[in-house]
């Protein structure tokens, strides 16, 4: 179904059910489903959407996400004292996705077991990292990775860990 013609004041369709609106309120062009919204493009071509945009629920995206040279991506985050604060992730060259923990080493050993939701998302048989932070003075190592889990070695220390993969 295709509609052209002036737009004023709103317009209504209605198939199978489920109607679909386009309204004009305070400056701003309203388009409203009742199921999705969907907007189709010519292959190689696509919507530009200049000036503020704002996403009201949940969002899927099928294919790149790409943020563009020169501009930032935040998580925002309501604060008791200080309002409204934009987060950046730490982000790398390549994708990882990390877990982080606290454990101690007693008789100079400590086994820590790898999140088995963390590990079902990544590829633990292509490797990861750790990276040790010991609480106080004192010498820390990985001494072995297994797919479930890895041992660390040193002094008897709290610490805290972070794994990627």
């Amino acid at each position: 179904m295709q509609k052209t013609g002036t737009f004023a004041g709103e317009c209504k369709w209605t198939d199978g059910g489920k109607t679909s609106n386009i309204r004009q309120s305070q400056g701003r062009l309203i388009l409203e489903a009742n199921d999705a919204l969907e907007i189709k493009c010519p292959q190689n071509s696509g919507v530009a959407i200049n000036g503020k945009t704002a996403v009201v629920g949940d969002t899927v995206i099928f294919g790149k996400f790409i943020v563009a040279d020169g501009y930032s991506k935040h998580c925002m985050q309501t604060t008791e004292h200080y309002g409204k604060r934009l987060i950046s992730a730490y982000e790398t060259a390549e994708y990882y996705y990390g877990d982080i923990g606290e454990n101690e080493t007693k008789n100079g050993l400590c086994q820590v077991d790898i999140d088995p939701i963390f590990a079902e998302c990544v590829n633990l048989k292509k490797g990861y990292q750790v990276f040790l932070t010991p609480y106080g003075k004192g010498e820390l190592f990985v001494l072995e990775r297994f797919e479930n889990c890895f041992v660390v070695c040193g002094d008897k220390h709290e610490i805290w860990l972070r794994v990627k993969s």
